[in-house]
């Protein structure tokens, strides 16, 4: 699920002083608004169904630069990849997040994961902004550790934590040999039970659910009468088994009548999985292509 986070101007020298203050007020309040945003807790099934890719593989490198408008800087590391277990992963990925370490400019972002050099990893992707990268599902959620226990030559993962890190989430700091104290784990084998099981998990999208949308294309289908998708404008997690993205498609019917469009949903396809649903709005406009409504699934 996509994290949205601050723009970051930091091409300034940091030795003056009310710039340098202005910084620090912004990384804080980025490192904020993320935190916060990646505060809630995802299931194995909403990140299965969120994640348009989950890939076993090993970090190969990773660098920080600034993005391509020059306002952030974001770390990109590169993933090989041993193994798909949903979607269809280029041999090598590369995973884009928010911080890193640029020069003398500095920027931390609370929530990113802090990937291991040579480090192991399960991860659950969807596609960034530029379509030669990836984000990670969830943040840190989203990145599963895998190594191998020194005692048993067990391949164990290491269940990702949401407790906060002071130092710089993005940078590649520690051996990926051993998990980090105190860390949860269980055994590889079982964790690969329960992402079989999840994957299992139908999508339904529960009664109630309220579904922010626009409208982005209409097909004329006669007097009065049109078909017209949206798409979801909001992330949801409806319940603890369900995720809707931002972007997934909402489908439906339109019918004029006094001047009034009564349009009937029936379809929610989030990663090229489709679900029926029943519900309806009304839209008083002479045209729907950009108009923005709440569909409540009945």
């Amino acid at each position: 699920m996509r994290i949205l986070y601050s723009k970051l101007e930091t091409r300034k020298s940091v030795g003056n002083p009310q710039f340098a203050i202005g910084f620090l007020l912004t990384l804080f309040l980025a490192g904020f608004g993320t935190a916060r945003a990646s505060a809630t807790t995802m299931g194995l099934e909403q990140l299965v169904q969120a994640s348009t890719d989950i890939v076993r593989g090993h970090v190969a490198s990773q660098e920080s630069r600034w993005n391509e408008t020059n306002t952030q800087i974001v770390t990109l590391t590169t993933v090989v990849v041993a193994e798909r277990m949903k979607g269809r992963a280029p041999a090598t990925v590369v995973v884009e997040q928010p911080g890193g370490t640029v020069g003398n400019m500095r920027s931390d972002a609370a929530g990113t994961v802090r990937f291991q050099e040579g480090g192991d990893y399960v991860l659950f992707l969807e596609p960034a902004k530029l379509p030669s990268r990836r984000l990670v599902v969830g943040m840190i959620q989203g990145a599963y550790r895998i190594y191998r226990d020194a005692a048993t030559n067990e391949e164990r993962v290491i269940q990702p934590s949401l407790k906060p890190v002071e130092r710089d989430a993005t940078r590649v700091s520690e051996p990926a040999a051993e998990p980090p104290d105190g860390a949860e784990t269980i055994p590889l084998n079982q964790f690969r039970q329960q992402l079989s099981a999840a994957m299992a998990v139908p999508l339904i999208v529960p009664r109630g659910t309220s579904i922010p949308i626009i409208i982005e294309t209409t097909e004329f289908e006669g007097v009065g009468r049109m078909r017209v998708v949206g798409r979801t404008t909001a992330d949801l997690l409806p319940n603890s088994k369900t995720a809707i993205p931002a972007g997934s498609t909402v489908e439906g019917s339109a019918q004029k009548w006094q001047g009034v469009w009564k349009v009937y949903w029936t379809q929610v396809s989030v990663h090229g999985v489709s679900v029926p649903i029943l519900a309806s709005s009304e839209e008083f406009s002479e045209g729907l292509r950009g108009r923005s409504m709440m569909v409540k699934v009945k």
